[in-house]
């Protein structure tokens, strides 16, 4: 995703706005080869899995998502519940300039470490290995590497009708076969907004499977259930694979 690690890092929160992030994806899927794909994403990357599912639908035949509600559901709850907007402290502090990629930065990436492996919102005991932290900050500690992540967050409030729309259109209903993944020890986001998630789905099309014991950090915590659902989900009995782009659809 643009903004990480090494790819492309455009300057401008505009450039974060929800229709760019489901562009890349779309031209990301093309440029493998491909016209329709099944879909995985967490956190920030599940919100963009949503939004190309619901701009794109014939690019997605089915879909996933680790602890990453629907956006209108998120929004629904961020707006009327206290519980999911006192989890959500970081979004508004994000908001601020500068300041919260020098507080994320110091004392060796200490707050990235913290939401990784504290006690509280981290995950549980050795599922990340102090090489694989020690990785993540290797990535975010290079000039500039903090903006466009926090970026992202900065978009998703400044740009509030992201949300309702996409591509001009209103935000239809998801009609692919649909999988929410939550890790009900999650101490950013409520399992009322992931609950809440299959109201924006035509109906038989949501289901929902919370891990009592996982974090936020899902995939990290869990990964052999993880794995389990989601082919499960992917890899019905009679499974196609997603098509490849021919040179008819170029």
């Amino acid at each position: 995703m643009r903004g990480y690690g090494d790819t492309d890092k455009p300057a401008g929160i505009e450039r974060y706005r929800m229709v760019h992030l489901v562009d890349d994806v779309r031209q990301a899927i093309l440029a493998l080869g491909y016209t329709r794909c099944h879909l995985v994403g967490h956190d920030v990357g599940g919100a963009v899995a949503w939004s190309l599912a619901a701009a794109r639908p014939a690019m997605v035949d089915r879909l996933v998502l680790l602890n990453a509600p629907h956006p209108l559901a998120y929004h629904t709850c961020l707006r009327s519940t206290r519980s999911q907007f006192f989890r959500a402290w970081h979004l508004f502090f994000f908001q601020l300039p500068r300041l919260p990629e020098w507080l994320v930065g110091r004392q060796d990436l200490a707050a990235l470490a913290d939401s990784l492996t504290g006690k509280s919102q981290g995950v549980k005991r050795g599922a990340v290995c102090n090489d694989e932290l020690e990785a993540y900050k290797f990535m975010f500690s290079a000039p500039g590497a903090l903006t466009g992540p926090i970026n992202y967050f900065r978009a998703s409030l400044r740009y509030p009708d992201d949300k309702f729309e996409l591509e001009g259109r209103r935000r239809p209903p998801i009609g692919q076969p649909t999988l929410l993944v939550f890790g009900c020890r999650d101490r950013f986001v409520t399992e009322t907004a992931a609950r809440l998630s299959g109201r924006y789905c035509r109906p038989g099309r949501f289901t929902y499977r919370p891990v009592p014991g996982g974090s936020h950090w899902l995939q990290q915590d869990c990964p052999d259930l993880v794995n389990r659902l989601l082919l499960e989900h992917l890899l019905p009995a009679n499974g196609r694979p997603p098509a490849l782009l021919s040179e008819s659809d170029e």
